[in-house]
């Protein structure tokens, strides 16, 4: 985070929304950041960016790497399948087009090996008690 506040382009940074309260008041003292959940992440930095400029702007997502990865896999999709940019438009964001998303694809930097601190802490033992307990159940959760 230091080193984006040092840059020249705008910085932010995103976190889930388990996100520890300490990790956040650190964050937001080094550059802006945001919460958000898994709904709205993609429509958060795709606002974001349109506001601030797609160019310009910097993103730091963290610390929940699986998520992070997601979402760049999510933007490499849109750019490796050739979305158009109506397609875009229409079914992304009405101030992006394939320039602005691959600009936004290049500035977004993803914390290497973090993890949401819920599923880290509860997940393993919720799943094993589902399993265990529920043996009809269907556990659609990533630990």
């Amino acid at each position: 985070l230091t080193k984006s506040a040092a840059s020249d382009k705008k910085s932010l940074h995103v976190v889930y929304i388990n996100t520890s309260l300490e990790t956040k008041a650190i964050s937001s003292s080094i550059i802006p950041t945001i919460t958000c959940t898994s709904s709205n992440v993609l429509q958060t930095i795709l606002q974001a960016s349109a506001q601030m400029g797609p160019e310009e702007l910097q993103i730091c997502y963290g610390p929940d790497t699986y998520m992070g990865d997601n979402l760049v896999s999510l933007l490499d999709a849109v750019i490796e399948s050739g979305w158009s940019d109506e397609r875009i438009k229409e079914d992304l964001h009405p101030f992006h087009d394939q320039t602005t998303i691959q600009s936004l694809r290049d500035n977004i930097n993803v914390y290497p090996s973090g993890n949401c601190v819920v599923h880290h802490m509860f997940g393993h033992s919720v799943v094993e008690t589902v399993l265990n307990d529920y043996k009809d159940a269907y556990v659609t959760a990533h630990l």
